[in-house]
């Protein structure tokens, strides 16, 4: 458990590095991409910590392999209104969005974009839209960490609304 949190906590470093670096100087898609992967990593890394969390505490019986599946067992534990719920959405897009095809524009400029072609759907990745995703997967990571932390006692929309104004007045956030 400890393991993957600390997994999860590397993603998000090299994830940073690589907006607020690599991204910022070199202005490719195969950065946003790689940035993308990276982000899902560090969801990966916090969801099994959280299941082995669970399994720790004879909440589940096993982890199943399927990341699919992690989210399904998840939002089955946990119920519809959890605030975990928009997190594991956006993590499954995530993986949608990195899967996909996908198509570049105004590589090397400010504006430089990753256009993902999903079903029916046109997905544009940007600078400023990864920037986004960084903060909320960061959000997930540090409550994930707080509910652990707190050995899974209390109310998860108050540790995400304390993990929030923590993340607020982070000066990198």
């Amino acid at each position: 458990m400890r393991e993957s949190l600390e997994r999860a906590e590397r993603q998000l470093k090299r994830v940073d590095h690589l907006i607020y670096v690599s991204l910022k100087y070199t202005r490719t898609v195969d950065i946003l991409k790689n940035t993308v992967g990276r982000i899902i990593e560090a969801y990966d890394a916090a969801i099994l910590a959280l299941m082995e969390f669970m399994k720790e505490k004879a909440a589940m019986e096993d982890i199943p392999k399927s990341p699919g599946l992690r989210t399904t067992v998840l939002k089955g534990k946990f119920g519809a209104d959890s605030p975990l719920n928009g997190f594991l959405d956006h993590y499954l897009r995530m993986r949608e969005v990195f899967r996909s095809d996908f198509d570049s524009r105004e590589e090397f400029r400010r504006n430089v974009t990753m256009i993902a072609k999903l079903k029916g759907e046109v997905i544009e990745i940007t600078i400023d839209s990864i920037t986004g995703d960084y903060k909320r997967v960061k959000t997930f990571v540090a409550l994930v960490k707080e509910y652990i932390g707190r050995e899974g006692q209390g109310d998860l929309k108050e540790m995400l609304d304390h993990v929030e104004l923590e993340l607020e007045f982070d000066k990198r956030y």
